[in-house]
């Protein structure tokens, strides 16, 4: 893990593609691109936000930057200055966050095979997902459907 102890930076995997997450969903490449062009932080209307656990309440920092790449969406986001950021970064220094989740809405997906095939073969995935509405990307202290959604860096110096 990068740590310069300056900037207040985190990067890590919001989503991972081509692999069966616990609710049956395969997300594929080209999903994101466009809510990340209608409303990602380099758009002309940013909305998508990083939370902690999904929780509206519980801003944790502004997204840099988010993009697709050949493992997944990732994101960088600067940390905010405020108590739960601190907080947030002593979680990631303690490795007790490890995952990430979003919060979205299905545009597209097309269903894999019949829920009773599902239920007896959840390895192949019941929905295959290739568009979607990114409203946020969330930090987790718990379980998120994606196991393979984890933090990747972290550049800190909020903690004085």
């Amino acid at each position: 893990m990068d740590a310069d102890q300056k900037q207040g930076i985190v990067t890590g995997y919001f989503s991972r593609f081509n692999n069966v997450d616990s609710d049956g969903d395969i997300i594929r490449p080209g999903a994101f691109a466009k809510t990340i062009k209608e409303q990602g932080p380099k758009s002309q209307q940013p909305r998508i936000k990083h939370l902690l656990n999904h929780d509206p309440s519980q801003p944790l920092g502004k997204l840099l930057n988010l993009k697709e790449d050949n493992t997944g969406l990732l994101y960088e986001s600067q940390i905010g200055s405020h108590s739960l950021g601190r907080d947030f970064i002593k979680m990631v220094e303690s490795g007790l966050i490890t995952e990430h989740s979003i919060g979205f809405r299905i545009m597209k997906r097309n269903q894999l095979q019949p829920y009773e095939d599902f239920i007896k073969n959840p390895g192949k995935g019941f929905y295959e997902i290739t568009e979607l509405k990114l409203m946020e990307g969330s930090s987790l202290t718990a379980w998120g459907a994606n196991p393979l959604t984890p933090l990747t860096g972290l550049k800190s110096d909020l903690i004085s």
